[in-house]
């Protein structure tokens, strides 16, 4: 890589911006994949739908975040439906 591509970086350039900038998205993935875990069981959402956000949530973060809470908005809409018309 030449050297204006590293400048581009900024602080991801060093290696302790690199450190820096891992221990602070390792952490965050960690946390809101470990929260949309426990909230999906809590909420009864299939796990195969919980699965595509939680590996958004590692390669993109928010935007794996964003969609647990549709996922999530639209099985509580489905469990608010089947619970108010029971057949």
């Amino acid at each position: 890589m030449d050297s204006r591509r590293w400048q581009a970086l900024g602080h991801y350039s060093t290696t302790w911006g690199l450190l820096a900038g891992w221990t602070h998205y390792l952490p965050f993935d960690l946390v809101h994949r470990w929260w949309e875990a426990r909230d999906a069981q809590r909420r009864g959402v299939p796990h195969l739908l919980v699965v595509p956000a939680l590996v958004l949530t590692f390669l993109l973060g928010p935007a794996g975040l964003l969609l647990y809470l549709g996922i999530r908005a639209i099985a509580s809409r489905k469990t608010v439906l089947a619970t108010e018309n029971p057949e």
